[in-house]
């Protein structure tokens, strides 16, 4: 009796999730230092240089006990211990299943179905995994375009319980630093907190550049939604605001949303246009300085909002009296180092299409908007 041939499926040479963490650290070693080469950051982690290239290239896995060396290595990535835990736990879940494409699918599709996280990062890394399974070498282009190294970004970038909420990260980052305080001093805190109470949570275009220019350089993510295009892609905007921190080594992203249908290139085009005019015109030559490539970190999103979704975010409620309502042309928060959240609505008329004046939001405000725009990106991306 003969036996039927069973079909075998091709194997895998290398694991997609590998390889597009190899992508993201290559791209933060640049980010960090341009100048800095693999073996001499195969020193500092402590193994050899032909292994780290290989982690880079994706053909070889970090080991365990190499994780902390490389969080604290990679300490400007802002990488949590958390996320860069389940990301190697989900890398070796796969490279048991490279022995057969039909089965390495079935894997993913199971991570996908038992852990919501794995599920976005799986389904924003599709093309790159389509690739993979296809046998497709060359994948400098779906690495180039598929956003591979922001979804490995942001992945690692969440806080260790992926089911935190904005505000309680807030709420452990400040009881964390009274934690720090001698106990001494706990009425004098108190006394400071209901000082601080009392003062205007509103703001003008100066205090705001004021503050921006004195901590820019802890920026590292930009969410902001606008109503009208013209209260950003204009020439007056432009006079007034450089955008600053997009060359700042340790800023990421900023996704800016345009309410309406726009087309996106199109702004984009224009923003980058009007921003280059305006740094020839005051001379900003160190600005322009790698420009083309600084304001790729800039994401132009185009959305249509429901009713209910535009006074959500375009209006602030004082919530000592619910009839006194505030409307608003611009909401943005600034995503700062160690999870740090600054969240801002601010009015812009449209005679001049500057900023004039604008409000500080509380913690609470400051997580409801952020995770409304995270959303939206989410969404469009």
């Amino acid at each position: 009796m003969i036996k039927k041939a069973t079909k075998q499926t091709p194997k895998l040479n290398r694991n997609p999730l590998s390889i597009a963490l190899g992508a993201y650290l290559g791209a933060e070693r640049q980010r960090i230092s341009p100048d800095l080469k693999s073996g001499k950051l195969a020193q500092k982690l402590g193994v050899g240089e032909s292994l780290y290239r290989m982690i880079e290239s994706g053909n070889a896995r970090i080991h365990p006990k190499n994780f902390l060396k490389f969080i604290s290595v990679f300490e400007a990535s802002s990488i949590e211990h958390g996320a860069f835990c389940r990301l190697l736990i989900a890398i070796q879940f796969l490279d048991s299943f490279l022995d057969s494409s039909n089965e390495f699918a079935s894997a993913v599709t199971q991570l996908k179905a038992n852990d919501e996280r794995y599920s976005e990062l799986l389904n924003s890394l599709q093309p790159l995994f389509e690739k993979v399974l296809k046998g497709v070498d060359d994948l400098k282009e779906v690495l180039q375009t598929g956003k591979v190294v922001e979804s490995i970004r942001e992945f690692l970038s969440q806080p260790d319980s992926a089911s935190k909420e904005t505000n309680e990260v807030q709420q452990e980052k400040i009881t964390g630093i009274f934690q720090e305080i001698p106990t001494i001093y706990y009425s004098f805190i108190d006394k400071m907190i209901q000082d601080l109470m009392t003062l205007p949570l509103g703001f003008r275009s100066g205090d705001l550049w004021k503050w921006e220019k004195n901590n820019r350089s802890d920026f590292k993510y930009l969410y902001a939604v606008v109503k009208d295009v013209e209260a950003i892609i204009s020439e007056n905007n432009f006079k007034q605001y450089k955008y600053e921190y997009l060359w700042s080594p340790n800023f990421i992203e900023a996704h800016i949303i345009f309410v309406g249908n726009h087309n996106e290139t199109k702004l984009h085009n224009e923003f980058c246009k009007l921003l280059k005019k305006s740094l020839e015109a005051t001379h900003d030559i160190h600005l322009l300085h790698d420009f083309d490539e600084k304001v790729k970190k800039l994401f132009i999103h185009s959305v249509e909002l429901t009713p209910d979704e535009n006074k959500e975010i375009f209006t602030d409620v004082d919530p000592y009296d619910l009839s006194d309502t505030t409307k608003y042309d611009l909401a943005w928060v600034f995503e700062l180092q160690r999870k740090v959240f600054v969240g801002l609505k601010a009015k812009v008329p449209n005679e001049s299409w500057k900023l004039q004046e604008g409000i500080s939001l509380n913690w609470n405000k400051t997580s409801l908007l952020y995770n409304k725009l995270k959303e939206i990106v989410i969404k469009e991306k």
